[in-house]
This record gives structure tokens, C-alpha cells and sequence, in this order.
């Protein structure tokens, strides 16, 4: 999803809004500091048509510049998202968090987290398996981890995709692992679309070395 393991139009961990039940899942970390307390630019349009939107998580890619966050967007009576940018290594994303303002008060869900957890500390089949159930919810939006809050129907492309993009990671490391051989073959091995992940050069060990640990059985619980 602007979308939420990093391929070029997704970012990673994935909070999950359900506009008619207003439920949201996976929070992370530490909320960030108050929105209500940060000034922000006016949301970008809910109506730019999904064509129109360019499918990266990279803000310079699609034009931002750190004057243009925080930004703030009311995605349901009383729900909004908060965008906010964070430096990994040498890479920029933006993260995304999830308030809800009730009369009693503020609910917070945070979207942070290292994008490289994405996959340096996930069960990656199991993930899948989750974003499969999410997918079933056809819920209203769909609210990704990282990246941007676009429109509803770019969020469900985008859910899809980030689906593929981790299928497919498990599907190239699965043949080299299938051979018997140590993960450091797969390493150096082609994996499908995984350079094409938005920071693929700091994602891409870790993704192997988990999904090489998933079928491995190496994961406790996977």
C-alpha cells in the first residue's frame, strides 16, 4: 500500500482500518508527539485518481520535501492518519500513524518501526497469511505502516501488491533452499523483483536470511 517488505510501491507494516468497525491493528513502538500539538499542511486531495498517483515510497520520488510533513489527513469521522518522515541509515521514508478522537480523549496507533524489521524480524509466510485475512475484511481503507495515505482503491492496489511482492520472496529463495544449498547461495542468486523494493540495497539480505529462517524452521512459531 502507499502503500505499507519494500518493493517499489509499498511500504512495510501495516495498520489496518476498517472505516465501518474504526478498528486498527499492529501498533509499534512509541506513539509519536501529539498531532493536535504540530502544525500541518492541508492533506493532499482524497479524489486524485489512482492513475495519477506515482507508486513509490520514496518521498523525493514523488516530490515531498521535508516542509511538506507533518501531514494530516481525516480518513473517517473522527479517524486521521499522520505522516511523519524518519532517516534509516542514508534512506528517508515517511511513517504512519493512526489517531482516533473520541470525546474521551485521543487513541493513538503507531506505524513506526525499521522498514528493515519489514522482514529482519517477521515470519514472512505467516505474514502473508495475515494480509490474506485483511484482504477478506474488504475493509473501507487500508492504512499502511509506511509510506503514503492515498486514495482507498491505491490502498487496496497496494495491499495486493505488497502481498506479491513478499510471495515472491519466499517463492526464489524457496528453489534455492529446495537444493539443499546454505543461505549464502541464495544471497547470491537472482530473487525476482526484489531490487526493484524500495530500499532494496539494506532490505535485501535481511529478507532473504528470514525467509531462508522460515523454511528452515528456525523461526520459533513459524
Amino acid at each position: 500500500m502507499s502503500s505499507m517488505p519494500f518493493r517499489r510501491r509499498l511500504p512495510s507494516a501495516l495498520l489496518l482500518l476498517a472505516v465501518a468497525a474504526c478498528g486498527g491493528s499492529e501498533p509499534q513502538g512509541e506513539p509519536e508527539a501529539a498531532p493536535a500539538a504540530q502544525p500541518a499542511p492541508a492533506a493532499a486531495p482524497a479524489a486524485t485518481a489512482a492513475t495519477d498517483v506515482v507508486r513509490t515510497a520514496d518521498p523525493a520520488a514523488r516530490g515531498y520535501t521535508a516542509a511538506d510533513f507533518p501531514r494530516v489527513q481525516e480518513i473517517a469521522p473522527g479517524v486521521h492518519t499522520y505522516e511523519a518522515l524518519r532517516s534509516f541509515d542514508d534512506d528517508v521514508v515517511a511513517t504512519v500513524s493512526m489517531f482516533v478522537v473520541t470525546d474521551a480523549g485521543v487513541l493513538v496507533a503507531d506505524g513506526q518501526g525499521s522498514p528493515q524489521e519489514t522482514m529482519a524480524s517477521s515470519f514472512p509466510r505467516e505474514w502473508v497469511t495475515t494480509i490474506e485475512q485483511a484482504e477478506a475484511l474488504q475493509a473501507a481503507v487500508y492504512v499502511p505502516g509506511h509510506g503514503f495515505v492515498d486514495p482507498p482503491a491505491v490502498l487496496a492496489e497496494e495491499l495486493v501488491a505488497f502481498r506479491g511482492a513478499i510471495q515472491g520472496i519466499i517463492v526464489e529463495v524457496g528453489h534455492v533452499f529446495g537444493e539443499g544449498a546454505a543461505v549464502e547461495e541464495a544471497l547470491g542468486r537472482e530473487m525476482g523483483d526484489v531490487d526493484t523494493w524500495t530500499r532494496a540495497q539494506g532490505l535485501r539480505e535481511s529478507a532473504i536470511r528470514r525467509v531462508y529462517a522460515d523454511l528452515s524452521g528456525e523461526l520459533v512459531g513459524g
